[in-house]
C-alpha cells in the first residue's frame, strides 16, 4: 500500500474529487459568457457583469436596463454587448464598462443573437440577418446575399474565410467568402433550427433545438447526427477545451464528449440547475450560465486525460471522463491492468487482450479512480472520475 501511494504521488498530484460550484450570481439567468484574459463577462437579463477573480465575485458594469444576449471583445479595451431589448442593439465600452455608447448605425434591428470578432471586423447575427463592421461598430453592413432565413441565432468561423451560420427555421448556411454570399448546407440535417455552432480543427459541430448535435467533417457539405448518450436533445450551447467537447442543454444540464461527439456522458454532479444557456472555458475552469441559477464553475482538470509517458513515449487513455456506466481504456495489448480507488484499494485486476478494453463501472461509488497499466517495458498511471 505505501509503495502504491508513493508511485501515484511521483507521477502526478492527486486532486480531491470535486463537482460543480455555484458562484455569486445565484439567481440570475446567464444568457452568454465571454472570457478575455483574466476578465469573465456574463450577460444577464439585467445588464452585464464582470469577474476578474475566476468567477468568485461579480460586478455589474452597466446596461442594467437591457437583456444582454451577446458579448465579444476587440483589442485590449473594447467590449461589445448585444441586447434583445427594445431600444437596445449593440453597445461599445472602451473603458471596461465604465461608460457605454450605442453603435447601431446601419443595423435594421435592436435584437442581437450573437456577436463575434474575426481579425479587425465585428460580426453580428440578428433577427434581420448577418452584419459586419470594419470600423469598431461605427457603421454596420448587411450581408444577406443568399440568406433566405435571416434569423441568425449563432455562427462560427472556420479557416481563413468560412462562416457557418445556424438559423431559426432554415437550418445551416455556409459562406466561403467571409459573409459576402451564402448557400444552404443542410444535407443530413433533420432539424431546421440551431442554437450553437462550434469549429474544432476540421470538425464542425451544430447544436440543434430538438435533435441533438450534428457533425460535419467536410466543410458543411453533409452532416451526421452524433448524439449517442445525449438524454436531452435540446442543445443550447457548445464549447471545447483540451480535445473535449461540452454541450449545454435545455433541461438536461451539461454533457461531455471525449471522442468528437460519438459518445456523450452527462457531467452534472453538484449541478442543481438543469437548463444551461451558455458555456465558456478559460483553460482552468468550465463555466456554465444557467436559467435562474447564475454562473456555475467546474475544474477542467477533472475532464482532462493525464498522459503519463515512459521513456518509449507510450500512453494510456481513459474515456469518457468523467464516466457513469462504462469506460474505454486504450493501452498496449497483453498488459496487466489494475484499478484503484483514491484510498489505494484495488478494485479490478485484469490482463488486456487488445489495445482497447471496455469496463462496466456503473457499480463504482462516486469519486476518483486510478488506472495502472504494466508491461515488461513500462509502467503508466492514468485517472478517471466516476459520477
Amino acid at each position: 500500500m505505501k509503495t502504491l501511494i508513493f508511485i501515484f504521488s511521483a507521477v502526478f498530484t492527486i486532486n480531491c474529487y470535486s463537482q460543480w460550484q455555484q458562484t455569486s450570481l445565484d439567481s440570475m439567468s446567464i444568457r452568454c459568457i465571454t472570457i478575455s484574459g483574466n476578465n469573465i463577462f456574463a450577460g444577464t437579463n439585467y445588464g452585464l457583469y464582470l469577474s476578474t477573480d475566476n468567477g468568485n465575485s461579480w460586478t455589474n458594469i452597466g446596461l442594467s436596463s437591457y437583456q444582454v444576449n451577446a458579448i465579444t471583445t476587440s483589442g485590449t479595451s473594447n467590449i461589445f454587448a448585444g441586447t434583445l431589448s427594445y431600444g437596445g442593439g449593440v453597445f461599445l465600452s472602451s473603458n471596461n464598462g465604465v461608460t457605454w455608447t450605442p453603435k447601431n448605425n446601419g443595423l435594421a434591428t435592436e435584437y442581437i443573437y450573437k456577436l463575434n470578432t474575426n481579425g479587425s471586423k465585428i460580426y453580428a447575427g440578428t433577427n434581420s440577418g448577418f452584419y459586419y463592421s470594419s470600423n469598431n461598430g461605427n457603421s454596420w453592413i448587411l450581408m444577406n446575399n443568399g440568406l433566405y432565413w435571416t434569423d441568425i441565432l449563432t455562427f462560427a468561423f472556420g479557416g481563413a474565410s468560412n462562416i457557418y451560420a445556424g438559423t431559426w427555421g432554415g437550418g445551416i448556411s455556409l459562406s466561403t467568402n467571409n459573409g459576402a454570399s451564402w448557400i444552404e448546407s443542410n444535407t443530413g440535417l433533420y432539424d431546421n433550427s440551431f442554437n450553437a455552432m462550434l469549429v474544432n480543427d476540421t470538425n464542425i459541430f451544430a447544436g440543434s433545438q430538438t435533435a441533438g448535435v450534428f457533425l460535419s467533417t467536410n466543410n458543411a457539405a453533409s452532416w451526421n447526427n452524433v448524439s449517442n448518450g445525449l438524454l436531452n436533445l435540446r442543445i443550447t450551447s457548445l464549447e471545447t477545451s483540451g480535445g473535449n467537447i461540452f454541450s449545454g442543454t435545455y433541461g438536461g444540464g451539461v454533457y461531455l464528449s471525449s471522442d468528437n461527439g460519438n459518445n456523450w456522458a452527462d457531467i452534472n454532479s453538484g449541478l442543481t440547475k438543469d437548463t444551461i444557456l451558455s458555456l465558456a472555458a478559460n483553460g482552468s475552469n468550465l463555466f456554465a450560465g444557467t436559467f435562474g441559477g447564475g454562473v456555475w464553475r467546474r475544474q477542467l482538470s477533472e475532464f482532462t486525460e493525464i498522459k503519463n509517458t515512459n521513456i518509449n513515449g507510450l500512453i494510456i487513455k481513459v474515456y469518457p471522463n468523467p464516466a457513469k456506466n462504462y469506460i474505454t481504456i486504450e493501452s498496449p495489448p497483453k498488459s496487466a491492468m489494475k484499478i484503484y480507488n483514491i484510498q489505494g484499494e484495488q478494485i479490478i485486476s485484469i490482463s488486456t487482450i487488445s489495445n482497447k478494453t471496455n469496463l462496466n463501472v456503473s457499480s463504482f461509488p462516486l469519486g476518483m479512480y486510478f488506472v495502472e497499466v504494466k508491461t515488461d517495458k513500462m509502467f503508466i498511471v492514468n485517472k478517471f472520475v466516476k459520477e
